[in-house]
């Protein structure tokens, strides 16, 4: 066994007599540099917005310290306070799809207008009330194709 080789490379079986074999590694890929980047989850929004604050506030934290800090406080928000972030991850997911099959059309060799949605083509909160009325013209109008038949 050479000194270059260190304990995690070598596989040992379970009877001792068997020798040590090095363990093949698979190589990872490497990844595109102009791939988007995905989008951030509800809790990375919250972070992002909370860090500067609380550096600003407590400046000698270590980074550590920082997210231990954050992650206690995200824990103790509740569900309305979570909206807020999950909106923003929302928008964030739809700005990595978007970049995403321009990005993908460019490897492919088409060429695709990239345009930032309008405000109407915002997405904006679904309440709850809407939902269930949606639903109930979807069971109508099944019931409605079904007796046609």
């Amino acid at each position: 066994m050479s000194s270059s080789e260190s304990d995690s490379e070598i596989q040992v079986g379970k009877n001792s007599r068997t020798r040590a074999q090095p363990v093949k590694r698979k190589a990872r890929a490497k990844k595109d540099p102009t791939m988007p980047k995905r989008g951030l989850s509800s809790y990375f929004c919250f972070m992002r917005d909370e860090r500067p604050a609380l550096v600003a506030a407590r400046p000698g934290l270590k980074i550590g310290e920082v997210a231990k800090v954050l992650a206690a406080k995200w824990n103790k928000l509740g569900a309305n306070e979570r909206q807020k972030f999950q909106i923003l991850s929302d928008e964030d997911k739809e700005r990595y799809n978007r970049e995403l099959k321009v990005w993908q059309a460019k490897q492919n060799g088409t060429a695709v207008k990239a345009t930032a949605p309008s405000k109407k083509q915002k997405k904006q909160p679904v309440v709850e009330e809407e939902v269930e009325e949606e639903e109930e013209e979807g069971e109508e109008e099944e019931e409605e194709d079904e007796d046609s038949d």
